[in-house]
Order: C-alpha cells, then structure tokens, then sequence
C-alpha cells in the first residue's frame, strides 16, 4: 500500500509537504482538535458549487444541457446549476435524486423551480429500484453531467442492517452512471484522499486517463475550512461503458479486501504488543523482492501519467489547502 504513497512523495512536493505536517502533528503530545462539522445550507453549497465546478462544467457544455444529481439534498448543486449557470444565465436542468426523508433521509431545503428540476426518491441500498427510479425508460444516455454524490455517511450506516462496504454504494452510482451519462458528457465522483484509499483514488484516476478529455479535482466545502480530506473527480469529456465500470468495481472491491486485511494485520499488532516488529516482518516475508520491485514500478508509472497537466496542478493544490488547514486550525 506504501508504493502510491512512495511515489506521490517523490513527485508532488505539495503531497509531500502534507505528509510532514501530518506526521508532526501525530507525534505532537497535544495533536490536533477536530473541529465540530455541521451541514451547511443549501446556499452555502450552491455559493461554492458556483465558485468551483460551474465554471469548469462551462468549458465542456457552453449551452447547459440535462444533469442527473444523486444525493441531491438539501439540495446545494440543484440551485446551482439552475439559478446562475457560471457567468451566465443557466439553460440546465435535470433530475435529482434523495433518500426519502420518511425513511431518514436530508430534506430538501431548495425552493426549485419544478419545471427545471424533478426530485425523486430512492434508496441507494436497494440496486434494482434505485436505477429504475433514476434513470426512467427513454432517459438513457440523455445526461449530460450526472452527479455521483451520494456517500457513505452516519445516514446510510444507520439505516443499515450491516455496514455497507463503498465499493457497493459506488459501483450502484457508476451502473446509474453508465445508464444516463451521454457520450462525451462530464461525471462528478465524490472521494476521499486518505491514506488507506489513495491506491483506488490512483487507480481511479488512471481508469479515466484514456477515456475522458480533462480530468480534474475540485474541492468540498469544508476542505479550507475544516481540513476534510474528501474531494470531488471531475471527468469531462467522456466515454464510459461497461469495460470502464468494471475496472472501476474491481478497484474498489480489491481495496476493500485489502482494507480489511489492513485491519486485521492492525488489530492483531495491538493486541501483540511488543510483538508487533515481528508480525510486520512476517508480513513482508510473504512478499517477495522481485514482487515489490513490480509493485513500486507499477505505482510509480501511473502516478507519473495521472499527476501531469491540470489534474497533477488540482492535487498539488488540494494538498496545500489541507496543509494549511492543519496549521491554522490545528485539526487533525
């Protein structure tokens, strides 16, 4: 798992910067406060989605076009799309999709224009209904820009009877992805760039490097201000089918298992104590030089290809926004 991390050090200082900052404030005796997060309103939202992804959805669709938003409460990207459009009068309009707030679900704040956007209800949890109720029949690869917004927040966890893993709930989003997304149209993922997923954010962005024309990062609300890691991938531009949602569902269900390996391997070093030198190095024994030697080489490719141009300048970015939340917040 170190190879993406080694290879993101060696060739974005801003990454590596990060790194630092971090690691001083773990070893620090008084570490970092997180600070309490609320939701914003959908104002706050719709002021930022304006700011940051307006303006690079007005690069690839000039004229607007029809938006499909899953996750759409209270919703923020609705307004936004429908009410400034970047610099000019929005011709959007779309669809957006929400828990119900019957079954627990964020009520929608936004006074929408209903003849601009439709508001359906459907559960994320259950794959078959959720399509069919957001993609309806003679919608499919009608959108123009669809939203994969909906994340795995206390909201889906406590209405689960067990802890849904993320490669599920993307991989239902990416299918409601292939279904409406039109050729050449733009997707919005939500990720997280943390250490124990920055693999499958690697090796997301490298499933996208033939199949899109621009790739780019855009942050959240709350990553200057209160130094969240979680991110939105733009990919504009692009051609999705099934072969590119399957190489997707693969990385992310290979970064579960590992994931959960990882927690194991953790669990088992806490409760070894001052055996945990040695279980780390009976770990490694199971790796050979020449395997290593592949793992780092693959990794170090990929970064290079995925960090050039406007994506690799978003990263560097991303990274010294959080950095800087660090310092002046002390978060953690």
């Amino acid at each position: 798992m170190t190879e993406f991390h080694d290879a993101i050090i060696r060739l974005c200082p801003a990454y590596k910067r990060l790194s630092e900052t971090k690691l001083k404030g773990w070893n620090d005796s008084k570490g970092y406060v997180r600070p309490e997060l609320s939701l914003g309103a959908h104002t706050d939202y719709a002021a930022h989605y304006a700011k940051v992804l307006l303006p690079l959805l007005t690069e690839s669709h000039p004229s607007g076009g029809k938006f499909l938003d899953l996750g759409c409460a209270p919703g923020g990207l609705c307004t936004a799309l429908t009410t400034t459009g970047g610099t000019t009068q929005s011709l959007w309009k779309g669809v957006g999709v929400t828990l119900d707030p019957k079954e627990g679900g964020l009520a929608m704040q936004a006074p929408l224009n209903s003849s601009l956007v439709e508001i359906r209800y459907a559960d994320v949890n259950h794959r078959d209904p959720f399509l069919a109720a957001c993609v309806k029949k003679g919608e499919e690869r009608t959108f123009d820009f669809v939203n994969l917004g909906i994340v795995l927040d206390g909201t889906v966890k406590m209405r689960s009877e067990k802890n849904i893993p993320y490669c599920q709930q993307l991989t239902t989003q990416l299918h409601v992805a292939l279904k409406a997304l039109a050729s050449g149209g733009s997707l919005l993922i939500a990720l997280k760039l943390d250490f124990p997923t920055l693999p499958e954010v690697i090796r997301t962005f490298g499933v996208f490097l033939d199949v899109c024309s621009a790739m780019r990062m855009v942050p959240t609300m709350y990553t200057a201000t209160h130094g969240r890691k979680q991110f939105y991938f733009l990919a504009q531009g692009l051609r999705l089918d099934t072969s590119i949602v399957d190489r997707l569902q693969d990385v992310w269900e290979e970064g579960r298992r590992r994931y959960v390996a990882f927690a194991t391997q953790a669990k088992e070093r806490n409760m070894a104590g001052g055996k945990r030198q040695r279980l780390d190095e009976e770990r490694r024994e199971g790796t050979s030089d020449e395997e290593e030697v592949k793992k780092r080489t693959e990794a170090d490719t990929l970064v290079a290809a995925v960090m050039g141009g406007a994506l690799g300048m978003d990263f560097g970015n991303f990274c010294d926004v959080i950095r800087t939340a660090l310092i002046e917040g002390h978060i953690l």
